[in-house]
Parts: C-alpha cells; sequence; structure tokens
C-alpha cells in the first residue's frame, strides 16, 4: 500500500512526541485503509528501537504490537476506544466553544424521549408535544443568539415564540441565493409541518404513545435539519484541486523547515499552504480526588494471548484422539481429559494455552479456572481434583 511522503512524516512526527530522547524511528509504513460507517481510518505499521507499533489515525493513537499482535484487533479496539471516548463529550460541533449551544436543544430532545417512554396516559403523550414545541423554541432561541449575518430585506417577527415566522428568517440566512433554493424550501416547510404536528399533539385527546414517537422522529430531523443546514453555511468553501478538480486535497507536512503543503491525493498537485491552525482550547475536567489502590490496576495481557481458530482446533483434536470415550470420567467437565499413558487428568485450556506460551503464562489465560494446580479440572473452579 502507498505510503504518501507527507503523511508518513506526519506519524514520523507523533512518534517522535509521544518518545523520550533516545527514541529512534527504523521504518513507517501505511498497511491499510478502511472506511467505517463514512470515517476512513488508517493504520501504520511503525519499526523503533523500543519495539513495533501499530499507529492508527483519526484520532491518532498508537498500540504496542507485543500486547496487540493482530491488526485487525488494534483497529477494532481503536474504533470502540475512540467511540467511548467522544460519547463521553456528545457536542455534536466539537470545533469551537461556541457551538456548545447545541447541548441545550439536545437535553431537551432527551428530555422529551425519556418522558414519552415512561407516558401512561394521554396526557402524558400531549405533555410530550408540548417539550417539543419548547425545544423548538429554544433552538430559534439559540440561534437569534449567535449573531448570524441575514439578507438585508429580512423582516424580524415582534415575537421570539414565532417559531415559523422565525425559521423561515433562519432559513433564509443559511441557504441564501438561487443555488440553495432547494435546501432553503425544504427547512421551511419542514418547519411549518412539524410546528403544526407538535400543536396537533399537545391538544389531541386520542394520542396516542405512536402519534408521540411520530412528533419525537420528525422533531429531532428538523433539529438535525437545521445543525447540519447551519455548518455548512459556516465552514469554508471545500479546496478542490485546480489540476483535476478533485475534493481529495489535504494538508501534509513538508520536508523539515520547509513548511506545510496542500496535496492531492488523486493526481498528485501540490502548493504550499499555511500551517493547520490550532485546536481551540478546551477547559481541563477537574482533577478526580479519590483513592487509587494500586493493586486494581489491570496489566494489558489479554490481547497477547491470541489462537486462531485452525490452532485450536488441532489441538483439540490431538487430544481427543490421545483418549477413549470410556476413560473420561463423566464427573469431570468437557474440558477435562485423561491420558491413558499415565492416567493424568488435564485441562484442555490449560494445554492450548501453554503450548503457544511456553515461557510466561498470562494472568487468567485459561480463561475458566482460577486454581493453581496444572491437573485441575474442577467445575467449581476452586478446588482441586484428588
Amino acid at each position: 500500500m502507498e505510503s504518501p511522503e507527507g503523511q508518513r512524516r506526519a506519524i514520523d512526527e507523533y512518534l517522535r512526541s509521544q518518545s523520550g530522547p533516545d527514541f529512534a524511528v527504523e521504518h513507517v509504513e501505511k498497511v491499510n485503509s478502511e472506511s467505517i460507517l463514512g470515517r476512513d481510518y488508517d493504520v501504520w505499521d511503525a519499526h523503533t528501537n523500543e519495539g513495533r507499533w501499530w499507529v492508527i489515525t483519526p484520532p491518532t493513537n498508537l498500540y504496542s504490537q507485543e500486547q496487540i499482535k493482530s491488526m485487525d484487533i488494534a483497529l477494532s479496539f481503536h474504533i470502540g476506544l475512540m467511540t467511548r471516548m467522544e460519547a463521553r463529550n456528545p457536542v455534536i460541533f466539537r470545533e469551537a466553544e461556541d457551538r456548545t449551544w447545541v447541548l441545550e436543544v439536545l437535553r431537551r430532545i432527551e428530555t422529551a424521549s425519556d418522558n414519552l417512554d415512561r407516558a401512561k396516559e394521554v396526557e402524558d403523550v400531549q405533555a410530550v408535544g408540548m417539550r417539543l414545541r419548547e425545544c423548538l423554541l429554544s433552538l430559534v432561541s439559540k440561534m437569534r443568539e449567535i449573531s448570524l449575518s441575514l439578507p438585508p430585506e429580512s423582516t424580524l417577527p415582534s415575537q421570539n415564540g414565532n417559531f415559523k415566522e422565525w425559521a423561515a428568517v433562519f432559513s433564509n440566512a443559511i441557504a441564501p441565493g438561487r443555488s440553495l433554493a432547494h435546501l432553503r424550501k425544504l427547512l421551511k416547510s419542514q418547519s411549518d409541518s412539524t410546528w403544526e404536528l407538535l400543536g396537533w399533539l399537545t391538544h389531541a385527546r386520542n394520542a396516542s404513545h405512536l402519534d408521540g414517537r411520530l412528533a419525537l422522529v420528525a422533531a429531532n430531523s428538523l433539529v438535525e435539519l437545521f445543525l447540519f443546514a447551519l455548518a455548512r453555511a459556516e465552514r469554508e468553501a471545500l479546496e478542490r484541486c485546480p489540476a483535476c478538480s478533485s475534493y481529495q486535497v489535504e494538508k501534509q507536512m513538508a520536508e523539515p523547515g520547509e513548511g506545510w503543503l496542500l496535496v492531492c491525493s488523486t493526481c498528485g498537485w501540490s502548493r504550499q499552504t499555511d500551517p493547520p491552525g490550532p485546536s481551540p482550547a478546551r477547559a481541563s475536567p477537574e482533577p478526580r480526588e479519590e483513592e487509587i489502590d494500586p493493586d486494581d490496576c489491570i496489566p494489558l495481557q489479554d490481547f497477547g494471548i491470541f489462537l486462531t481458530p485452525g490452532q485450536a482446533r488441532a489441538a483439540l483434536q490431538a487430544a481427543a484422539a490421545q483418549i477413549t470415550e470410556d476413560e473420561q470420567p463423566a464427573w469431570s467437565n468437557t474440558f477435562a481429559v485423561q491420558f491413558p499413558e499415565d492416567g493424568s487428568m488435564h485441562d484442555i485450556h490449560r494445554l492450548v494455552h501453554n503450548s503457544f506460551n511456553p515461557d510466561d503464562p498470562s494472568v487468567g489465560a485459561e480463561l475458566v479456572y482460577e486454581c493453581g494446580e496444572p491437573n485441575c479440572v474442577s467445575p467449581n473452579m476452586l478446588a482441586c481434583a484428588s
């Protein structure tokens, strides 16, 4: 797989930033690139004087190949870890602190959803309609605070609670011009129909739980529509390659001391450009003042125990070939085997693990038994069979 020079230098720089002065990078190579749920992930194989590492981006993080031998497991672990980290900060717009106003709107939708889950009577469903109307009013209220650039001919509504008129004003501001007429029409029509649906739900005496669910979906869809349309209006125009008109243009680090390049990965065109802007400052979370017992540390060892299905199957077949069915004790579990040569009993889990990890068995490698005796086959995992 091709390893673009600019990307390779960025990975090299990242590795050095995570290490000490005696650290040396010997070789860096891109070995895999996958698109998962709309996000492209690159996996790099890095050889250093301190071992080999998987470097996966985005966001960039490294994993020891001594602990995670499989590239697929490393990528799966990276995606899961980063997803959990992002879930702790569920702000849709992470690029700037002034967009955290979205949180209040999302909180109101979540509250309405929770109330709908607990709804038992028609009055409970009607209350959900009222909460969703408050959510849409919060949306236009927050959009007034961010000072959008309005068209000169805009006429502002006299009442803050006139959602349909405010939605029309912001639709004109977010999607101006002839080229965005379809988006502008969608914003206005969906705003009108959603507001009317919520008004009906608030007063409907025969509203069912499904009616409330439909209203929740409509309101959530409208909020997302405005947020994405706003993001489109506020972002800078996408850079396109002047040679082939491709959107696959990105900033890459040039040779040391030569700044940054804007490079097209489709045709190879490039030119000098400014370095990426600094990431917005974020308030660091307050440190948690709690005692951490050193004995609670759980070392990452289980990733080192990696047997292919073929290896495990071969070990099971080899063990089964050494015993006969009538010599297998009926009281033992299915993983206990008896060897006719000396009549000894052994746990097949231990045999498989020790055959591939003869030097340093990892804690918990047996998967089932906690007893330290190598011949233990007791089903209760505590006592040794005599």
